[in-house]
């Protein structure tokens, strides 16, 4: 669409800079097409900052990377390397879109930004083919997002994703694996359960909306609709976000039924809540061919 596209560099760093110039065009052109939304500046630069220990910082039409990313060398790196720096790469240029096209109202809600972030990288490097197989980058997201939650969620005393903050001095805190990683396998369930076309349509309602806007969670919640008949997509993501812990479900046969149980996970076995979510269940029955989904709690 004619949108600028460039890489500020040193003379000596002309060949690294074009591999990052060709995959930045190229991450674009999948944004805009898996959101149906434009390109919402009128230039995109990026540039490497020596000794950056942010590894990426987005801002209004502009990215800044490690040095060593946005010039990449591929001779003298590894594949897991050169796919990292891509990676970083399309992370950042996501929030050209979830951050700076629609930022967040509070830092409660950082997760809306980062969260996705993460999620949408990996189905947007799975798009742009990386000489790997066909959705191997939303299946490694997804074990290291999942191992990562849990690994910082199972403790007695961590806490939800969306916390109370009353002043921005608290931020900081915001910025931990929970804000990224649990949220992002959160956004990858709720695109499951209600399905990749009516997820899409739910965020191009949410950019239009609020678009050049400041939007929270109830605003982003509002823009999509139901999972079952009693249970929308707003409620099932506050058991998740607003709550610290995952669950754990138990089953047992009571003569033709199953009954189901579940508790929150905790490294203390002792430790127990009255807390419960919402969990997708798949369940096939005796002599049937296909399986049936359904939500716990019924």
């Amino acid at each position: 669409r004619g949108i600028p596209v460039s890489v500020l560099t040193p003379p000596h760093k002309k060949a690294g800079a074009q591999v990052t110039l060709e995959w930045a065009i190229k991450a674009l052109d999948h944004f805009e097409r898996y959101l149906d939304c434009s390109y919402p500046f009128s230039k995109l630069d990026l540039m490497g900052i020596y000794d950056f220990n942010l590894g990426g910082m987005e801002n209004i039409g502009m990215v800044h990377l490690d040095w060593d990313c946005a010039y990449i060398q591929q001779e003298s790196i590894t594949v897991k390397v050169l796919l990292d720096c891509r990676s970083d790469i399309v992370h950042e240029i996501s929030h050209m879109w979830f951050g700076n096209l629609v930022s967040v109202k509070w830092w409660n809600d950082l997760w809306l930004k980062e969260g996705f972030a993460d999620f949408i990288t990996a189905y947007v490097m799975d798009q742009m083919k990386t000489d790997r197989k066909p959705g191997a980058h939303m299946l490694e997201f997804l074990e290291s997002s999942y191992g990562s939650a849990i690994r910082n969620d199972k403790f007695k005393f961590t806490k939800p994703v969306r916390q109370t903050l009353r002043t921005s001095y608290d931020a900081a805190a915001m910025y931990n694996n929970l804000s990224y990683e649990k949220s992002s396998f959160i956004l990858r369930s709720v695109e499951r359960l209600i399905g990749a076309t009516a997820f899409r349509t739910g965020l191009r309602h949410y950019f239009t909306k609020f678009k050049f806007k400041s939007a929270n969670f109830d605003d982003f919640a509002a823009c999509f609709g139901n999972i079952t008949n009693r249970v929308s997509v707003g409620d099932y993501m506050k058991k998740w976000l607003n709550q610290p812990g995952f669950p754990i479900i138990t089953s047992e046969r009571v003569g033709n039924t199953i009954k189901l149980e579940q508790t929150r996970f905790t490294e203390s076995p002792k430790y127990h809540t009255s807390q419960s979510w919402y969990v997708p269940l798949n369940y096939k029955k005796e002599k049937s061919t296909d399986f049936d989904s359904a939500l716990i709690p019924l």
